[in-house]
């Protein structure tokens, strides 16, 4: 430290590093140097540094911009928005519950259920143990018990756990 300033309650550093800091309690606290800048007021912090990230918090919710991204966060809730040029996406999440949209996919999932649309003109059920999957030259379900697949390498496929139907497509 190259110089110290304190009484009972509150303190003014002058770093090594030549940041300076000014502290009340454990509550206040601003820290500026060449790199970061740093504040707290009770539950409340802000801080940015060279890395171009930008945060906030209220003790409850928190914003963060780093780089191309930004992301509000409350709790389980959150929202996350990148702008990065080769792949932008947004994702909105429920505790366990997601919504995401970006280049290659757009899904909604809810717990272990959900519903996707991806590149190449697929879509994708699953609910609970029912998976339906769809794209241009094929499609298929399956329940765990009983599956069907209609196109690809065979025509048709009709199978249980036990006998399987097949039609190939030079039949």
């Amino acid at each position: 430290q190259l110089l110290k300033l304190n009484d009972k309650t509150k303190t003014f550093l002058v770093n090594n590093d030549q940041s300076v800091e000014f502290n009340e309690g454990t509550n206040t606290k601003i820290k500026l140097s060449k790199t970061e800048l740093d504040f707290k007021y009770d539950k409340y912090l802000a801080a940015y540094n060279t890395s171009k990230s930008l945060s906030f918090s209220d003790g409850t919710r928190k914003m963060e911009f780093v780089g191309t991204k930004m992301e509000i966060t409350d709790g389980s809730n959150k929202l996350a928005v990148e702008s990065d040029a080769t792949n932008p996406s947004i994702e909105l999440t429920n505790g366990s519950n997601v919504m995401k949209v970006n280049k290659t996919e757009a899904s909604l999932v809810v717990g272990t259920n959900s519903l996707k649309f991806v590149t190449g003109n697929k879509l994708k059920v699953k609910y609970d143990k029912y998976n339906l999957d769809i794209s241009k030259d094929k499609a298929s379900y399956s329940d765990g018990t009983y599956s069907v697949n209609l196109g690809g390498d065979q025509l048709l496929k009709l199978n249980d756990k036990t006998k399987t139907f097949l039609v190939n497509n030079d039949q």
